[in-house]
């Protein structure tokens, strides 16, 4: 960010700190109290003596941010920059606030203008990065990550985000390059472990899938979509009493996972304990009304038990959640049997 304003920002700090009484120079260790972060009103009082300082309002701004007040936060970033239109660290203060907000379009544009002033500031390009992120716009996102990693190679959390990002356009190798990468820097991190194995499973390896998972539940037991994910690999291995007790597992940690359920469902009704089946898909269709696999899931046990109405009406809803789903032709095929 720009240091000159960081600077600016820490010696305003100070300087309210010391006019307040709550700076505690010279006390002796065992003595010393923590020094209480400023409020907003300490800020106010600060400001009368000196209103036209932009680190003041960035300040004051990030204490509003603090308690999650970002409107307030805004526009004390705004009037920062007002008052000083190259500050990059109001541009990215402001941008952060927008983003928490959800009002990505206004973060996309403050992060740019904060890389704008500091281009070598790889903090801003991974927030911009995540603001696209989140708009699915993910070629622009990996553009951003990429080059925060070319600012910062030992960033973890960029080589993360973007595999996550090169996931979601199905470059699964790019993905797991990228997840390795990021457990060469940080080997304990369980959530990368659980995304690897992941795009291992998607591209059909299920082995180092079942062997990420169970790293992942290792470093994090309590890591649901981890044994979730697990019992996935297992069901596609043959083992469905293990899938099933790794899926009894998630929904122990969390009861209201529609994937869980659904995954479940799958391996009772291959089991033929269909009421079971019937019972699990129900619940996930309860948790996510618009969760199509879990349609998918009790049609096929719909049309194995001999019901076909049911089995047409969950083949159609199937279709109207999915309507681009690789299958579509199959379904309607068998919806046009079974009618």
């Amino acid at each position: 960010m720009a240091k000159n304003s960081v600077v600016t920002a820490k010696i305003f700090s100070f300087l309210i700190l010391f006019l307040l009484g709550l700076t505690n120079l010279g006390c002796a260790a065992n003595t010393a109290q923590p020094t209480p972060a400023p409020t907003p009103v300490d800020y106010n009082k600060a400001m009368e003596l000196d209103p036209k300082n932009p680190a003041a309002y960035n300040n004051r701004g990030l204490a509003y941010y603090k308690a999650g007040k970002f409107d307030l936060a805004i526009a004390d970033y705004t009037k920062a920059l007002e008052l000083d239109p190259k500050n990059a660290t109001a541009y990215y203060s402001r941008a952060r606030a927008y983003y928490d907000k959800g009002n990505l379009d206004s973060a996309i544009v403050d992060y740019g203008k904060a890389i704008d002033l500091e281009p070598k500031d790889a903090d801003a390009f991974y927030s911009r990065a995540r603001a696209y992120y989140d708009k699915g716009n993910y070629d622009l996102a990996i553009a951003d990550y990429t080059k925060a990693l070319d600012l910062d190679a030992k960033n973890v959390n960029a080589y993360y985000s973007r595999g996550l990002a090169y996931y979601r356009r199905g470059e699964f190798d790019r993905a797991i390059a990228d997840y390795t990468k990021a457990l060469e820097l940080d080997p304990k991190n369980a959530r990368v472990h659980n995304d690897r194995g992941a795009a291992y499973h998607d591209i059909g390896n299920i082995d180092r899938a079942i062997a990420d998972f169970d790293k992942a539940i290792e470093l994090d037991p309590k890591f649901a979509l981890a044994h979730s994910n697990h019992g996935a690999a297992l069901y596609k291995t043959g083992k469905l009493d293990q899938a099933i007790a790794a899926f009894d597992k998630a929904i122990a940690l969390d009861p209201k996972s529609a994937d869980a359920y659904s995954g479940r469902g799958v391996a009772y009704r291959d089991q033929s304990q269909f009421d079971k089946a019937l019972a699990d898909f129900d619940k996930a269709i309860g948790i996510d009304p618009k969760y199509a696999n879990a349609f998918l899931g009790r049609a096929i046990t719909y049309q194995r038990t001999g019901r076909n109405a049911p089995a047409v009406s969950d083949f159609q809803m199937y279709l109207k959640l999915a309507p681009n789903a690789p299958d579509r032709n199959q379904v309607q095929q068998l919806i046009n049997q079974l009618k």
